[in-house]
């Protein structure tokens, strides 16, 4: 017997990339790890408290993808660009970079801020 819910994942999966996805590109340094992938770009608004009694409000940048697409998991610091824009992968305020978005690591869910254009 099949695992229905992984299946299904996997087709929400490819359905995302083939209707709400942009193309992306994934660098390390200097290395390219990946030039040509699709990923769902989401803008979730963090509203928090910095643990002192402030409170403080960002705009932050998730890109869900197929895990496969890159070949190591997702660090700080790693640049992702699209549509000309260049994000750089941050820490959230839990104080993770990324997580798989579902139970199976089908895809990952990494959490970045816009940092410039990429031709500057």
């Amino acid at each position: 017997m099949s695992n229905l819910f992984k299946a299904g994942i996997t087709f929400l999966k490819d359905q995302s990339e083939a209707y709400l996805s942009e193309s992306c590109a994934y660098r390390r340094g200097p290395e390219v790890l990946a030039s040509d992938f699709s990923a769902t770009v989401c803008a979730p608004e963090v509203n928090d408290s910095d643990g002192t009694g402030g409170y403080f409000n960002s705009k932050m940048f998730d890109f869900i993808f197929a895990a496969s697409h890159i070949s190591s998991a997702p660090e700080i610091g790693d640049i992702i660009t699209t549509g000309g824009i260049e994000y750089q992968v941050i820490k959230d305020v839990v104080g993770d970079s990324w997580r798989f978005s579902d139970p199976y690591g089908v895809r990952y869910r990494v959490h970045a801020q816009r940092i410039g254009d990429a031709n500057d």
